[in-house]
């Protein structure tokens, strides 16, 4: 089941714009060379193996005496998130990304195996947007 879209606040709302101050939040992402179309398909193969266990948890080891043997390595499924994102990057390429749950951190988010996938951090900002108007009760916003 997914979760939600990053969290954030509304500082000023009319009935076309809306002003939003979004929270903090990680990012999976990969960056795919194909057309649009096969590209978020492309992309979303890895990151779905990533949230459905193929990463390694990092888990926080107390010191100790003797130093401890290797930990095992302990995949974590991670709940799935909304939206799958795709942006161009340049020249054939685009970053297809999914946003992870909100209680997520650099230092409890679990490191992907797949290489090719990269954790960002995507620190607090503002946001103006367009009220999606031509879809009765829509929520969503034009950015």
């Amino acid at each position: 089941m997914a979760t939600g879209s990053p969290q954030y606040t509304v500082s000023a709302k009319n009935p076309v714009f809306e002003i939003r101050r979004y929270e903090p939040y990680i990012l999976a992402q990969v960056e795919i060379e194909s057309d649009f179309d096969h590209a978020v398909s492309l992309g979303f193969q890895p990151l779905a193996r990533y949230i459905f266990g193929e990463n390694t948890a990092r888990a926080h080891m107390p010191m100790m005496v003797p130093a401890p043997e290797t930990p095992p390595i302990v995949p974590q499924k991670i709940a799935m998130t909304k939206p799958v994102a795709a942006s161009a990057s340049g020249q054939g390429r685009y970053t297809v990304s999914l946003t992870r749950p909100a209680k997520s951190t650099l230092k409890t988010i679990p490191e992907p195996n797949d290489r090719s996938i990269h954790i960002k951090a995507v620190p607090a900002f503002p946001a103006k947007g367009k009220r999606a108007q031509d879809c009765p009760g829509a929520t969503g916003l034009e950015i």
